[in-house]
């Protein structure tokens, strides 16, 4: 959850650097002048961010977590797993 929550402030930070430097774009077809773009982050956004880091972080440790529930623990010692 701490790594959720730091990665969702680092995005957010970047965000607004690159935002503050802004993202040149060329011109559009049929225009003569380009533009700079911003990265736009929502509540919504982060939190949907936050969301999948600890999904993806629960569902990596179940199966190692339901191996290691099945050991016996004079095995799991002697064995050094």
């Amino acid at each position: 959850m701490i790594g959720g929550a730091l990665g969702a402030l680092i995005g957010w930070g970047l965000a607004l650097v690159i935002s503050a430097i802004g993202i040149p774009m060329p011109a559009p077809p049929g225009m003569d002048v380009g533009f700079d773009a911003e990265i736009l982050v929502t509540g919504t956004l982060a939190a949907n961010g936050f969301a999948v880091a600890v999904a993806a972080a629960t569902l990596a440790t179940l199966y190692p977590a339901w191996k290691a529930s099945r050991l016996k623990i004079a095995d799991a010692l002697r064995r050094s797993r």
